[in-house]
């Protein structure tokens, strides 16, 4: 499998779900592109290309319970 084929599973993977179990698997997979010699500036942007195109396919749907909250001043 290609490097680049892997950031994009793991990517996919982060979408999946997201707990702390997942979190220790994407962490070993990206250890393993590190100590293959991938450099991690290369690997982080391809991850968030990766995670931006995803977001891209499937946005994220407003809740109106959420909305606006007003931003109080304190002083």
């Amino acid at each position: 499998m290609d490097w680049e084929e892997y950031v994009s599973e793991i990517a996919s993977d982060i979408v999946k779900e997201q707990s702390p179990k997942r979190l220790f698997q994407v962490r070993g997979k990206i250890y393993e592109l590190l100590i293959n010699c991938i450099p991690p500036k290369i690997v982080l942007k391809r991850l968030l290309f990766e995670l931006l195109k995803s977001s891209l396919k499937s946005p994220w749907k407003a809740s109106p319970k959420l909305g606006r909250k007003k931003c109080l001043k304190t002083d």
